[in-house]
């Protein structure tokens, strides 16, 4: 169980933060170079602003209610960011801050850190009680310190796989999933590389887990375990975001703000010391592990989808209503099916807190059948969202000109006098509106949002055969023979 301790507590400003990144030293590499410094790397801005306000997020007034929780791990009030949900309460709030935060600044990262730390409790729980072995103490420790010190930690989940007809022991390098190399004393050596990372190089730690489920002779790559960004053999391959190198008000709104990172991690040789090791060798219990990691994190998908989709909802019916449109009842009738979307997703991240239940471990877990089932339908819905968008707001948002020809003297007049909407609306309002559609629906930037939805958390056909696996269909089919009148043999 958890245990109470008082510890102190530090809270970070979104500043302190950013500071906090300043005294790490990844091996990060982009486009071809060593990033000899992250935060001041203009690639990084983004995803760096994203985490930041999750931090400042935790002294605004208004949000004081949903944004704290008491642990009982460190004694104090910490942020819910990695506060371990125990109760239902505790995840209808999560859900909440979710829908809130992603409202507010689209993909916020931090919600990793908390499924990484509830994936790892239970796991290392029912390890424990069936090997005797310490783990879980060892992730009570983790999640203390990342509480005290108000850490993000990154998940490194995805192996490179190889060729993916093979188990990870019958590939031709066995390098293609992260293994254990070499065992020690004190520790373990593990080779690998994990791709698909959001977030690493602004993160002070990486968490890892296997990607799959491990047989009884694939034991070398069942681990589990937490390293400091900026550890010796740790690389970070970094993919750079689609944001203007120039400030731009009007034609990235959304880009110059928000929008991640995302990495391949290189694992060359890397030492881990036993006290950061969370599993190593339990295959058995790598379906434990890699389930609650995937399914918690389709949960809070659910609630971030509602908060991107109101964003979305607002960005149609400002454009429509600019357009002199937004009382046509077919414009009404698309803009509430993007409603229906947000509504369905955020209905089924509550559904999952409330049919939850509560691990030995005491962690809050949530239903697996109402998360898997609200990820897939949340999301795959975002095609549909994007053409409603497109059909909304017209040719305009990909052939609008571009904030340099908006601001020149010399073309500026014409721009606003054959670009006016609806009387009373200035011009460069509308425009901004439609540069706001565009960087949802019609940019470099909306087309990884989509994909981040698609295949975040698992592919849509892992969630569906998550749904397949947690209906009860014996108790339906019974309910049918009942129905139809047909004995019971």
């Amino acid at each position: 169980m958890m245990g109470e301790r008082h510890m102190k507590v530090l809270h970070m400003t979104g500043e302190e933060y950013v500071e906090s990144l300043k005294k790490l030293k990844p091996e990060v590499y982009m486009l071809g170079q060593k990033v000899e410094n992250v935060v001041e790397n203009p690639y990084f801005r983004p995803g760096i602003e994203s985490v930041k306000a999750t931090y400042d997020a935790y002294f605004e007034e208004g949000l004081k209610d949903v944004v704290r929780a008491y642990s009982p791990f460190v004694g104090e009030e910490v942020s819910r960011f990695v506060h371990i949900p125990a109760s239902m309460e505790d995840q209808i709030m999560r859900a909440k801050l979710m829908r809130i935060m992603s409202a507010h600044q689209m993909c916020i990262l931090r919600c990793l850190t908390l499924d990484f730390l509830k994936a790892t409790m239970v796991a290392s729980y029912e390890i424990d009680k069936a090997k005797g072995t310490k783990y879980h103490e060892r992730v009570k420790e983790y999640v203390r310190h990342v509480q005290a010190n108000d850490l993000t930690v990154a998940v490194a989940m995805t192996d490179v796989k190889g060729d993916r007809s093979l188990r990870p022991k019958d590939q031709a390098d066995p390098d293609m999933y992260l293994h254990i190399v070499e065992e020690r004393s004190d520790g373990i050596v593990v080779r690998g590389a994990k791709e698909n990372i959001t977030g690493a190089s602004y993160s002070h730690e990486i968490g890892v887990l296997p990607t799959r489920v491990m047989g009884p002779d694939e034991r070398e790559y069942a681990v589990a375990f937490a390293i400091p960004t900026d550890t010796k053999g740790v690389k970070l391959i970094a993919r750079p975001t689609d944001i203007p190198k120039e400030k731009r008000e009007i034609d990235a709104p959304v880009r110059s703000k928000s929008g991640h990172v995302e990495h391949m991690v290189i694992f060359d040789d890397v030492f881990v010391p036993s006290e950061r090791i969370f599993m190593k060798g339990e295959a058995e219990f790598t379906a434990r592990l890699v389930l609650t990691f995937a399914n918690e994190h389709r949960c809070v998908k659910c609630a971030c989808k509602a908060g991107q989709y109101d964003v979305a909802i607002g960005a149609a019916a400002l454009v429509a209503d600019m357009n002199g449109v937004l009382g046509a009842s077919h414009i009404r009738e698309k803009i509430l099916d993007v409603i229906l979307m947000a509504e369905t997703g955020y209905s089924f991240a509550l559904a999952a807190a409330v049919k939850g239940y509560k691990h030995p471990s005491g962690v809050w877990m949530a239903d697996y059948l109402a998360a898997n089932a609200g990820k897939y339908l949340a999301t795959r819905t975002e095609g549909e969202s994007v053409h409603i968008l497109h059909d909304i707001g017209g040719g305009l948002v990909v052939t609008c000109p571009v904030e340099a020809d908006i601001k020149n003297p010399e073309t500026r007049g014409y721009i606003l006098k054959y670009l006016q909407g609806k009387k009373g609306i200035p011009t460069e309002h509308r425009i901004r509106a439609i540069k706001l559609v565009e960087d949802l629906v019609a940019s470099a930037y909306a087309g990884w949002l989509f994909g981040l939805s698609v295949n975040g958390a698992g592919s849509p056909q892992a969630e569906r055969i998550e749904v397949w696996r947690n209906y009860d269909l014996k108790s339906a089919i019974k309910l049918a023979k009942r129905w139809a009148n047909i004995p019971e043999e």
